[in-house]
């Protein structure tokens, strides 16, 4: 409760401040367009007048019918509220209304047609959510008392908590013994599906192998073989194929190991850490809903270590921060070392798991569990581990003088995406429209929902409910915003590792953590079951195949281990074969069929034909393929990289992209130069510098011409 001196403050103060965000917003309307950021715009208003509002109500209302509202607002906790708030208006302004910078710099885009308006779409997701977070932050750190416990549902289901240690068990062994449980699921579920699938040459991976080439020539990763998919996966790709098959069939089986070991890991950590009933109901229904396994196949892109880590930290930060021990300040060291990691293999991972972060505290402190100073510094000493782990695996990498570099390089691409250039839009595939409208309305309505109604955290059985879903919940929100960044229906299915755990987590946790009463909770229950009902009618069809599949499941594991027997030999053939001694073929695969069906992809005979030309012609020399799509001839023909910048089509997207790589390509000084257009503003300006503006281009076979200088 308020103390008089609050309760005296004027309130035709705090309600001018309320009718004045309102205000500005309407004068917003009538003198512009309206349009999708003004009503985003103008939810960050009105969440603003919301607390204020709120704070006049608490300070008279006295009808029972508002009981269940659980944020208690002092004075402090108000005006920091009102100094908070703004910039996080500032901040939308800032990033998703004024324009992007390509656009301010009238940059000429060559590679990705730009869809600025989707930046109102994911920072308004964004910002509006952590807001909302901020509130029930600034009200727990501030609050005079305890707030009350949970009432209505939480005790008419008292009855059932021995059950619930079954189902959400706390001792150590039966947890791990659920984690055993989830890994062994997880790589029977999943594994056989991910192993027995077939993956064709596609350009995500032909950037990539252009990039491996270059790494196994010697060459700094990213700072002299620029990549857009985590420094740390490309190193992975890379010590996998030279172990197991340095070729397109090697990618392929690197990208399986990979990716079963992953899925595998994270449902042993998701079983861990919400227990059975979740963790099953998540497994046999997880292409239901967008899921990493509705989109695994696509080679070089499909990662699940790209996001997969973010997913896991929010369990681990979670689980630590909700631990009641005073070494919690040195387990908290353990997630942070773990996200660090993550980040190295992926940049995603770094700005992802600082939200994840950001809205767990928000919560654990809202709801009294930690104090300010205890958020403070928790989160303080995860943040500088985590960056000093990621640095430092950057700078043993790349050298600690060429960290600046690369760290500008892995950001450059991500920086354009955010600001608007791909083109994807949320909207633009019906299943996925469908979710991102859901979710786009899901993750808020959820905010505001423990904002205003979840109970304080006490020291009992409650504690463990609010850690399953404020991990849960956080992982979930943060991943989802990564999908709406580049909006498709890969994009959207990749990251969603924890968006069926979150439904789920909906059903069997949330009533534990509110004070509404049962008719309310039944509303939320209902409302969040749609997406399930919803995947349940329109993926019936895909369910039911991957369970005919598992049906089938000792026929699947025993395909599996045939499929490891025959790539173990081919590892050893491998392992014999030095550089020197490889042919076109054997960088396609050193597997007869395997070759025979990917090499019609690539071009077929003639293909191999030309690229063994190409690489007699060049007799080892530093050779440039200046068109985009042309990287993975590097690698195929074992081609001696003259470029930085591999493949166009992963580096130049502006016009201006071109001085960038006029200036790395007085560096490497390449000797040959192939290209498909004569006329290519690069190809004239190497000729020009080498003297040799009239001579005449040789050809080798269709697609290319080329000169040795």
């Amino acid at each position: 409760m308020l103390s008089n001196s609050a309760k005296n403050l004027p309130r035709s103060a705090t309600i001018a401040g309320g009718g004045f965000c309102i205000l500005t917003f309407a004068i917003g309307f009538l003198f512009q367009s309206v349009g999708s950021y003004q009503l985003v715009f103008g939810g960050l208003y009105l969440i603003y007048a919301l607390a204020i509002a709120y704070w006049v109500f608490q300070t008279s209302a006295t009808n029972l019918r508002w009981q269940w509202l659980e944020l208690t607002l002092t004075p402090v906790s108000l005006v920091l509220i009102w100094l908070s708030l703004p910039i996080f208006v500032f901040l939308f302004t800032r990033l998703a209304i004024l324009p992007p910078s390509f656009i301010a710099n009238n940059e000429t885009i060559l590679r990705w047609p730009p869809e600025v308006e989707k930046r109102y779409y994911y920072f308004g997701f964004l910002l509006l959510t952590i807001s909302i977070v901020l509130i029930r932050f600034w009200a727990g750190s501030f609050a005079p008392t305890q707030g009350k416990t949970a009432r209505s549902v939480t005790n008419q289901v008292s009855q059932f908590d021995s059950l619930w240690q079954i189902v959400f068990p706390e001792k150590t062994s039966i947890r791990l013994m659920w984690a055993f449980v989830g890994l062994i699921l997880g790589a029977g579920y999943f594994g056989a599906e991910i192993f027995l699938n077939t993956m064709l040459p596609e350009f995500h991976l032909n950037v990539l192998l252009g990039q491996i080439a270059a790494i196994d020539q010697g060459r700094i990763p990213v700072v002299e073989a620029h990549t857009q998919y985590g420094l740390g996966n490309q190193l992975i790709l890379y010590r996998l194929m030279k172990y197991w098959e340095f070729s397109y069939a090697g990618a392929f089986v690197a990208q399986d190991i990979v990716n079963a070991i992953t899925i595998s890991v994270f449902f042993g950590f998701l079983f861990w850490f919400t227990g059975p009933v979740i963790g099953v109901a998540s497994l046999f229904t997880y292409v239901l809903v967008p899921s990493p396994m509705k989109y695994y196949d696509l080679p070089g892109w499909a990662w699940f270590t790209r996001w997969a880590g973010i997913a896991i930290n929010a369990m681990l930060f979670a689980e630590v921060l909700f631990m009641q021990s005073k070494k919690r300040l040195l387990w908290i060291v353990f997630p942070a070392v773990l996200a660090g990691v993550f980040s190295y293999l992926s940049q995603e991972s770094l700005v992802a798991t600082f939200i994840v972060v950001a809205v767990i505290v928000g919560y654990a402190t809202g709801t009294k569990f930690l104090s300010f100073s205890e958020a403070v510094l928790l989160s303080g000493v995860f943040f500088v581990v985590n960056l000093v782990v990621y640095l430092g695996a950057v700078a043993m990498t790349v050298g600690i003088g060429n960290v600046p570099e690369a760290l500008y390089l892995m950001g450059y691409h991500s920086r354009l995406i955010t600001e608007g250039m791909t083109a994807s839009h949320p909207l633009r595939s019906v299943w996925a429209a469908n979710f991102y409208r859901f979710n786009y309305v899901a993750f808020p309505l959820m905010a505001l929902l423990l904002t205003f109604t979840a109970t304080d955290v006490s020291k009992d059985q409650n504690l463990k409910f609010h850690k399953i879903f404020l991990g849960i919940f956080a992982g979930a929100f943060s991943l989802h915003f990564l999908t709406m960044i580049r909006a498709d229906l890969g994009h959207l299915s990749a990251p969603s590792y924890l968006l069926a755990p979150f439904f789920y987590c909906v059903l069997f946790c949330f009533y534990r953590l509110v004070s509404l009463n049962v008719k309310s909770v039944l509303a939320v229950l209902l409302f969040f079951c749609v997406p399930l009902m919803y995947g349940g009618v329109t993926q019936y069809g895909e369910l039911a195949g991957l369970l005919r599949n598992q049906s089938n499941f000792v026929r699947s594991a025993a395909l599996v281990q045939d499929k490891l027997a025959h790539m173990t030999e081919l590892r050893e053939i491998n392992q014999t074969l030095g550089l020197s001694e490889r042919t076109v073929a054997q960088r396609i695969s050193l597997d007869l069929d395997e070759y025979e069906r990917i090499m019609p992809t690539m071009g077929g005979y003639e293909y191999v034909a030309d690229l063994t030309d190409i690489a007699a012609f060049t007799r080892n020399r530093p050779t440039l393929f200046i068109e985009s799509g042309g990287g993975h001839n590097y690698f195929v023909a074992g081609l001696n990289v003259g470029s930085s910048i591999i493949d166009p089509v992963g580096s130049m997207w502006l016009e201006s992209d071109y001085d960038w790589w006029k200036a790395t390509l007085e560096i490497d000084q390449p000797e040959c130069m192939f290209t498909r257009h004569a006329d290519h503003p690069i190809a004239i300006w190497i000729l020009e510098k080498q003297g040799l503006e009239d001579a005449e281009l040789q050809p080798f076979g269709t697609d290319y011409l080329g000169i040795c200088f």
